[in-house]
């Protein structure tokens, strides 16, 4: 299923927004290749794109990543959410602002 002309979407405590989305249905993954701004409880992130895999609960963001969390702000080229867990892990991470 492809999705174009904006997307905004909500599921539990998540929310995000994208131009463009493509749904996976035999992956259960809804990949999205436009600009995306992801938002949960206490995280906010921006990325050139996603991927949401349902089954692993797992989140990638791609290109450009800004992650804001409790007022601090990293930057890196991407960044793996586990949904479940309330962790991530950072790749090829690039700066970081730390509130004092």
């Amino acid at each position: 299923l492809n999705i174009s002309g904006g997307l905004e979407a909500s599921r539990d405590d998540e929310f995000f927004t994208t131009n463009e989305a493509v749904m996976k249905y035999n992956s259960e993954e809804l990949y999205c290749p436009t600009f995306v701004q992801y938002q949960e409880k206490d995280l906010q992130a921006k990325a050139d794109r996603m991927t949401m895999k349902f089954k692993d609960e797992e989140v990638l963001l791609e290109g450009n990543v800004e992650l804001l969390q409790e007022g601090d702000l990293v930057r890196s080229e991407g960044l793996i959410y586990w949904r479940k867990d309330k962790k991530f892990k950072l790749i090829k991470p690039k700066e970081a602002i730390i509130k004092p």
